[in-house]
C-alpha cells in the first residue's frame, strides 16, 4: 500500500535494537536516581540541584525516552500485522484492527498486568503483615490507578497507550502531516486547558494524553529513520526541545502554556526524540563491538538485559520507595543513589528472570496437558 511520498515500510529492523535496550537501561537508572533525590532533599534544594546539574537535560528525560522507545516498539508490532494485511490485499484501516485480536492484545496486556498484579499482591502482604494496615476500598482504587509509590501512574497510562496506539499509527501512516498536526494540536489544547485551570495539572497521572507527541516521534522514527538520519531534522529537534528546556532551566524565558512537568511535555518531546535518534545511529557500532570484543560484549549484554527488564525494575522501585526498607538518604545523595540503583536493578532483573521462566514453565505445562 502506498499512501504518498512519506509513507513506507518501517525503516528500522523488526528485531529489538541493542540501542533501544541501552536507552531503556539508562532511563530506568535515571528514574531511580530521581526518586532517591526526591526523598533525600527539600523542595528548595531540588530546585537548586535541577539548575546546577541541568537535570532537565538528562535525568528528567527518563519518562520521555521510554515513551519514544515505546512508540518505536509498538510501531514494529503493527508493521508486522500490516505486512500480513498487504499479502492478502486488506486495507490499512481494516488491518490495524488485528491489534485488538485476543491472541495479540491479551498477550501484550498480560506483559503489563501480570507482573504489576504480582507486585501489588506483594505490597498488599507487606501492608498487612508489616504495617498492620487495614484493607479498604482505597487499596482497590490504587490498583486501578497504577498502585502506590513513585511513578504509580505509569502502568495505567501504558495500558491506555496500548489501547489507543493503533489510532495514532493510522493517523500518521495514512495522513502523514495531517496526522502529526492533529496529535500535536491535541497536546497543545491539553496544555492550554491545564494553564487556565479547566483540567488539573495532575490529570496526566491518570491519563496518557500528555505522551501522544512522544509516541508520535517514536512512530516517525520507526517508519522514516533512513530518511531522517541524513538530514538536519535531528538537529532541529534537538535545538527546539533543548531550547525549551534551557528556558526553564534558568534561561529567562518560558512557554506560557506549559506550567508543570515541563520535561515530559510535548514541547520537549523533540529533544528526547533527537537523543533516541543519536543513540540508534550507533546501532551498527554496538553490534560490531559485541562481535569483536568479548569483554565489551559482556558489558553490553548486561546493559541489554537491564533494558529488557526495565518494567520489572520499575515495579520493584515503585514498591521499594514506599516501604520501610528504603534507604532514606542518610549517607548522602550519591551513595544513597548508588545503593538504591543496585537494590532496584538487581532485584528487578531477578524479578524479570523469574517471570520469564515462570511463563515458559506454564506454557510447557499447558502444552503437556493439551490445554
Amino acid at each position: 500500500m502506498d499512501y504518498g511520498f512519506f509513507s513506507s515500510k518501517a525503516e528500522l529492523p523488526y528485531n529489538r535494537l541493542v540501542a533501544s535496550n541501552i536507552i531503556k537501561a539508562v532511563a530506568i537508572i535515571f528514574v531511580i536516581m530521581n526518586h532517591t533525590i526526591n526523598d533525600a532533599v527539600t523542595s528548595d534544594e531540588r530546585v537548586l540541584l535541577t539548575r546546577e546539574l541541568y537535570l532537565m537535560f538528562w535525568m528528567f528525560q527518563a519518562v520521555s525516552l521510554f515513551i519514544v522507545v515505546t512508540g518505536i516498539h509498538f510501531t514494529k508490532s503493527l508493521e508486522r500485522i500490516v505486512d500480513v494485511g498487504n499479502i492478502y490485499g486488506i486495507s490499512l484501516g481494516e488491518t490495524i484492527f488485528a491489534w485488538y485480536q485476543k491472541r495479540i492484545f491479551i498477550k501484550k496486556l498480560k506483559r503489563f498486568l501480570m507482573p504489576y498484579t504480582l507486585e501489588q499482591i506483594i505490597y498488599l502482604l507487606y501492608f498487612i503483615c508489616i504495617e498492620h494496615g487495614v484493607i479498604g476500598k482505597k487499596i482497590f482504587i490504587n490498583y486501578f490507578k497504577g498502585g502506590v509509590g513513585p511513578g504509580g501512574y505509569y502502568t495505567a497510562c501504558m495500558i491506555q497507550i496500548l489501547i489507543l496506539f493503533p489510532v495514532l499509527y493510522y493517523l500518521i501512516k495514512r495522513y502523514q502531516f495531517l496526522g502529526v498536526t492533529v496529535i500535536i494540536s491535541i497536546n497543545v489544547l491539553y496544555e492550554i486547558m491545564v494553564r487556565y485551570g479547566w483540567i488539573s495539572a495532575s490529570f496526566h497521572r491518570v491519563c496518557s494524553i500528555r505522551y501522544l507527541t512522544g509516541l508520535m516521534f517514536g512512530i516517525l522514527i520507526c517508519l522514516y529513520y533512513n530518511r531522517i538520519k541524513g538530514t538536519v531534522i535531528p538537529w532541529i529537534l534537538f535545538i527546539v526541545g533543548g531550547g525549551v528546556l534551557l528556558g526553564y532551566s534558568g534561561g529567562g524565558y518560558k512557554l506560557k502554556i506549559i506550567t508543570s512537568w515541563v520535561s515530559s511535555s510535548f514541547a520537549v518531546a523533540p529533544y528526547s526524540a533527537a537523543i533516541v535518534l543519536l543513540v540508534i545511529s550507533y546501532e551498527s557500532k554496538f553490534i560490531l563491538f559485541k562481535q569483536k570484543m568479548d569483554f565489551v560484549n559482556k558489558i553490553i549484554e548486561v546493559i541489554e538485559y537491564i533494558g529488557k527488564a526495565t518494567y520489572h525494575i520499575f515495579l520493584v522501585q515503585q514498591l521499594y520507595f514506599c516501604t520501610i526498607f528504603y534507604n532514606r538518604g542518610d549517607t548522602g545523595i550519591i551513595w544513597a543513589s548508588i545503593f538504591d540503583i543496585c537494590i532496584c536493578v538487581v532485584t528487578g532483573c531477578l524479578f524479570y528472570y523469574g517471570y520469564v521462566y515462570g511463563e515458559l514453565f506454564f506454557k510447557k505445562l499447558k502444552a503437556k496437558k493439551g490445554i
